[in-house]
């Protein structure tokens, strides 16, 4: 799905999302998206790329957007920096989470056991 480098995506990627997945992961999977949308917006001013794929019990959920220079880092709560809180959201949810370059942007992916 693209979307547009706009606050109005994250709530366009929660409803992509719900119609993909269902059962007691789907709050999980929904805060996941929008974890990941918000960042993506922060960093980009073009579209942006979501893509769900679903393996057996797990969702793979990837964000790209077009700024390889902003590398996703989670932060401590304690450190008095602003930002980076949703990473350990997502770190807390997830199976695995990363990023890996896709130039000329980046990807930012969770995996989730949805069982």
């Amino acid at each position: 799905m693209e979307l547009q480098a706009r606050p109005e995506s994250v709530a366009l990627a929660r409803r992509f999302i719900t119609e993909r997945v269902s059962g007691p992961r789907a709050d999980d999977a929904m805060l996941v998206v929008s974890e990941l949308v918000t960042n993506a917006l922060l960093h980009s001013h073009g579209t942006l790329r979501l893509t769900s794929v679903r393996r057996g019990p797990e969702i793979s959920i990837e964000v790209w957007d077009g700024d390889a220079r902003s590398l996703p880092m989670p932060r401590d709560p304690r450190s008095g920096q602003p930002g980076g809180r949703g990473l350990r959201i997502v770190e807390s949810l997830c199976e695995a989470w990363g990023h890996r370059q896709d130039p000329p942007g980046k990807t930012v992916w969770a995996t989730i056991n949805l069982t």
